[in-house]
């Protein structure tokens, strides 16, 4: 059976919540202070039974000019308003911004109820009736009703007009998640926290997990269980009032609080957003209001947007759960008394802290249009040298997250973008950051010629600085191509290293015959060792080129360092030979044994031992040595 949700708007004793008795039979005004002062103070709530197939929840708003927050708490999340208008004083303030409220809540609806009709006579009747007419016109489908609680019938010609204009409502099916902005928060003994809302989208149902977000920050919880009015339900569609029982303490909920099964959304402090009312300054302090929720806003930034729209960006004092798509209003900074300025939609829920003048203006054009591709466009160009991640823009603008993706998978088609894990990049971004490598491998072997190359773990560090780890794997697999579209000269990749691809396995004449003439030199030293300097006087290298020369030899296997000299590999090898064989016959030797054992000097002696103590061969136990393991 359908279910509606109605809500009601009028200036102040113009007769809403008698109106709301008469047609339903319940009170709305719970509150003592209420009673006593005859005017609705909070929200009150009523279900009404319309019709054997037609159910609907009255939300009962307070008329006060200093309660319109209230008022805006109730009336999101509404699909007909029920305008009363008082016969003997006709439009009056709060109808206005009642009217206007709705109008920028995206209500369509209304059903204008004329009241107090018994106080006057019919020219003073059919005035008001014009003067509604006239406020609404051109922003609502509009029916009329006339009622007097003198007159208990007319209340059915209400009922009447009221179903007749909700069976002409045309709503999209629930779909995304379930949302709904708490507006009271009590104990019940023996079940624990309850909060209401009306719930505006999507659908929940008992045992379902869900994420309470406010002020506070994040906590998820569970629908323990839930109720329409006073009956329990398993499975609740928007839209719909509805009360949750959360296993959570009340202080820890708040009016104000979102309740959605959105678990990954998160709150934020800053929007863009399309604003329609009054030109907005730089600086200007409003309130903004959504759902049940308010917090004061600054504007920072304010531009045309279209004809009638500004483009604004709100820097919230305290972190909101906004989606982009939000309708909101704003006021004047005095939550109690300030004026309704406008309202508008949220663009971009979390800009980039880069997007800025005409960039920002470019996503919001885009994105007010549903353009998908041009907001693409804009995307890429804010988050370049970056990717494009598809899955941090959850909720984030007022696009389907499904159109961007389709976008950018015909973009990906068309070759213009590259697709990686997800995420997505421009192929002219990809061919910087791909020129980007080769020169960093091209200026690593200018510079250590001798060196085996650049580390791959280094390039993909220095791409990841600029672009992140997902471009730095795209970038190294394009630079690998022998000839780039700049028709640079490729890289190639051996092992762990990275070298130009002229490069690979070969040296230039020079440096291979100081290769030649260093192990030359390090295989007549023997068993005395040779020196850096040695070594830099042979080779005809400077100091820079000695280091790199000696690490290739180590490379190549033909030398071995040990304490400030260099030995012939062959040799060295030969003693770790000899050196097993005697520790495994006599467990253990001393120094002055291991140096006339294999006729070293003692220093060169040593520096060996201490080398075989390096790689884990010998351990020095007092002043011999013994050996740890053979192979």
């Amino acid at each position: 059976m359908p279910r509606f949700v109605i809500g009601t708007a009028g200036h102040v004793d113009h007769g809403k919540t008698t109106l709301v008795r008469a047609l339903t039979g319940i009170d709305t005004d719970r509150l003592a202070e209420e009673k006593r002062r005859g005017i609705s103070i909070e929200l009150g709530f009523a279900p009404w039974h319309l019709a054997p197939d037609l159910e609907a929840t009255i939300i009962d708003v307070p008329g006060h000019q200093k309660l319109v927050h209230t008022m805006i708490a109730g009336a999101s999340g509404i699909e007909l308003v029920l305008l009363v208008v008082a016969a003997n004083e006709g439009v009056m303030p709060q109808t206005r911004e009642h009217a206007g409220v709705s109008t920028l809540l995206g209500i369509r609806h209304a059903v204008v109820v004329l009241t107090k009709t018994d106080l006057v006579d019919a020219e003073t009747v059919a005035l008001a009736d014009a003067e509604a007419r006239e406020l609404l016109a051109g922003r609502f489908e509009v029916s009329v009703a006339s009622w007097s609680s003198a007159r208990p019938e007319s209340a059915l010609a209400v009922r009447e007009v009221v179903a007749t204009r909700l069976r002409q409502i045309v709503r999209p099916a629930p779909t995304g998640p379930a949302r709904l902005w708490i507006d009271r928060v009590f104990h019940v003994r023996g079940a624990g926290t309850v909060v209401t809302g009306t719930l505006a989208s999507g659908s929940l149902a008992v045992g379902q997990d869900l994420a309470l977000l406010g002020r506070d920050g994040r906590r998820l919880t569970v629908a323990r269980a839930l109720r329409v009015h006073d009956d329990s339900v398993g499975h609740a569609m928007a839209p719909t009032r509805l009360a949750v029982n959360l296993p959570v303490a009340a202080n820890d909920v708040r009016r104000g609080d979102l309740l959605t099964t959105d678990l990954a959304l998160s709150t934020t402090t800053a929007v863009d957003a399309a604003f329609e009312g009054p030109t907005l300054r730089r600086g200007a302090s409003l309130s903004l209001h959504l759902g049940s929720t308010h917090v004061p806003v600054r504007v920072t930034r304010a531009a045309p947007l279209g004809e009638t729209r500004q483009l604004v960006r709100l820097r919230l004092a305290e972190p909101r759960a906004l989606r982009g798509g939000d309708r909101f209003l704003l006021r004047g900074a005095r939550v109690d008394a300030g004026s309704l300025v406008g309202g508008g939609t949220v663009l971009d829920a979390r800009p980039h802290p880069r997007s800025r003048g005409e960039a920002r203006r470019e996503l919001a054009d885009a994105v007010q249009g549903g353009n998908a591709r041009s907001a693409l466009s804009a995307l890429l160009r804010e988050e370049t040298p970056h990717p494009l991640d598809l899955s941090t823009l959850h909720a984030r603008l007022a696009l389907e997250a499904a159109d961007l993706g389709r976008a950018a998978d015909a973009e990906v088609a068309q070759g213009a973008l590259v697709s990686r894990s997800g995420a997505y990049v421009t192929r002219e971004t990809l061919s910087d950051l791909a020129s980007l490598a080769r020169r960093l491998v091209h200026d690593h072997a200018r510079r250590a010629p001798l060196d085996r190359g650049l580390p791959l773990a280094t390039l993909h560090q220095k791409l990841t600085e600029r672009a992140g780890p997902l471009a730095a794997d795209a970038a190294i697999v394009a630079a690998r191509a022998q000839r780039s579209p700049r028709d640079e000269e490729g890289i190639v990749v051996v092992g762990d290293i990275v070298v130009p691809a002229h490069q690979e396995g070969r040296l230039e004449p020079t440096l291979a015959r100081a290769m030649v003439l260093a192990g030359d030199e390090v295989e007549r030293a023997g068993g005395r060792g040779t020196s850096a300097a040695r070594i830099r006087e042979v080779s005809a290298l400077g100091p820079d080129g000695t280091r790199a020369l000696l690490a290739a030899l180590e490379r190549a296997g033909v030398a071995v360092h040990a304490g400030d000299l260099w030995f012939s590999a062959l040799f060295v090898q030969d003693l770790r030979t000899q050196l097993i064989a005697y520790l495994t016959s006599n467990g253990s030797v001393t120094v002055p044994v291991w140096k006339n054992l294999v006729g070293l000097p003692r220093n060169q002696a040593v520096l060996l031992l201490e080398h075989f103590d390096r790689l884990n061969l010998t351990r020095r136990v007092g002043d011999t040595r013994v050996l740890v393991k053979t192979e």
